[in-house]
């Protein structure tokens, strides 16, 4: 990297260099078996420029000639886009943020088969034509980024999770289930989906007819991601930029429920997006994106940033060594209010209770409609689960839903398993 920029600077160019990585170790199960251990490992390098006000990018894995990695950005940016930043100066005072788990770390493969094991063990005894599966990985990686304007920040980090299910063909029931987490840190979060999967078999092994109408509709945490993503298209800084985005020009209007506020966290513990800088050394911080209904921030990177004339607020994020910085969350928050989830639940006189979409992130999301199939949904009658809805499609105008149909969020036993109602009725 040093060779690099020093480079740079006697060309009289400006420097990003970023480097990464990684070993990671990864488990599968299918069919209630083991099916593949796997040790991997990656690591490359990138290098953007400005030169002559241009932006110019190239990548290599393992470059044996790191200059020649320069010479290759900087003939891109003959043909680059004209940017009017710079790269961010140091050192820059960064918040401390616990990316790194010595016990993720020293995992090896044996010990991930034999948790896998553990999960899949009460899943295969849970219904007799029931195929578990279960996929587990542990990483660990080292991230590198510096640039000719002095700023120099590294972090190690290490990646924990995977995902627990199987399928049940019984009969005309084919039931799909998974649950996923991923962590920095090893936890018994993976213990907790397998138990959730376990209660999802138990009710969805019934069926329960539903007609077509409308229907107050408790949104389980994995539910809520879904619904977000018009949120985050509408929020980036480049769909504002561009004039996609029906949020351009609305920074400070209350345009949601006052229950309603979503909020990055760039420095939350053990998150696996959580890291000091951004993708281009700005330092990370938590950014309120809408606070009690009101709009308060985009998602920018230094690029976009400059072109809406605003701060940057370190929400770059890179796909990778392989992808340039652009903007993006980090980690996405719904601060819950004071509603029970059970006392929500208790309160369905006939409603749905829904996990898992299928083909939400489809279509539109400048438009804010979602409209997805119900792959995991229960209908609720007098506060219990009566069986498992099929063949059932919400479609939700997510910007009405948390404007105006939004009754509650709540935490579930106080843990952060979020849950959403909303009413009236969405068809």
């Amino acid at each position: 990297m040093a060779e690099i920029l020093a480079c740079a600077r006697r060309r009289g160019v400006e420097a990003e260099v970023f480097a990464s990585s990684s070993r990671e170790t990864t488990v599968q199960f299918e069919n209630n078996r083991l099916k593949r251990v796997e040790t991997s490992e990656r690591a490359g390098m990138a290098v953007r420029v400005i030169d002559a006000g241009r932006l110019g990018f190239a990548t290599s894995s393992l470059p044996a000639n790191p200059v020649r990695l320069l010479d290759e950005a900087i003939a891109t940016a003959k043909f680059g886009k004209k940017v009017g930043f710079s790269f961010p100066p140091g050192p820059r005072r960064q918040e401390a943020v616990a990316t790194f788990d010595e016990e993720v770390a020293k995992m090896g493969p044996e010990d991930l088969v034999a948790l896998g094991e553990e999960l899949i063990a009460p899943l295969r005894q849970a219904a007799p034509k029931f195929k578990a599966m279960a996929s587990l990985g542990a990483t660990r990686a080292q991230i590198a980024l510096a640039n000719t304007a002095g700023f120099s920040g590294e972090m190690e980090k290490t990646f924990f999770g995977g995902s627990v299910g199987g399928i049940l063909v019984e009969g005309e029931n084919f039931l799909d289930l998974a649950e996923t987490h991923l962590s920095c840190e090893k936890t018994d979060c993976l213990r907790l989906l397998r138990d959730r999967v376990l209660d999802q078999l138990r009710h969805g092994r019934r069926n329960a007819p539903l007609s077509s109408g409308k229907y107050p509709v408790l949104f389980a945490p994995t539910a809520v991601a879904s619904l977000l993503g018009p949120f985050v298209a509408s929020l980036n800084g480049k769909a504002v930029q561009k004039g996609a985005s029906p949020f351009r020009d609305r920074l400070g209007e209350k345009a949601f429920a006052e229950a309603f506020s979503l909020i990055d966290d760039g420095l939350r513990a053990y998150s696996p997006p959580s890291a000091p800088f951004d993708a281009e050394g700005m330092p990370h911080g938590i950014t309120p994106l809408i606070e009690r209904g009101v709009i308060r921030n985009y998602l920018v990177d230094l690029d976009t940033a400059e072109a809406l004339a605003l701060p940057p607020n370190g929400n770059a994020r890179r796909g990778g060594w392989t992808s340039p910085p652009a903007p993006g969350p980090s980690t996405l928050l719904v601060p819950a209010g004071e509603a029970c989830c059970e006392n929500l639940l208790g309160s369905l006189k006939e409603g749905l209770l829904v996990h898992h979409f299928l083909g939400a992130g489809q279509g539109n999301p400048y438009g804010g409609v979602v409209s997805a199939n119900v792959v995991v949904g229960f209908l609720v009658r007098n506060g219990e689960i009566a069986g498992r809805i099929k063949n059932t499609m919400l479609t939700i105008d997510v910007f009405a839903l948390f404007r105006e149909r939004l009754l509650a969020i709540s935490l579930c036993d106080g843990s952060e398993d979020l849950r959403v109602k909303v009413g009236p009725p969405l068809r």
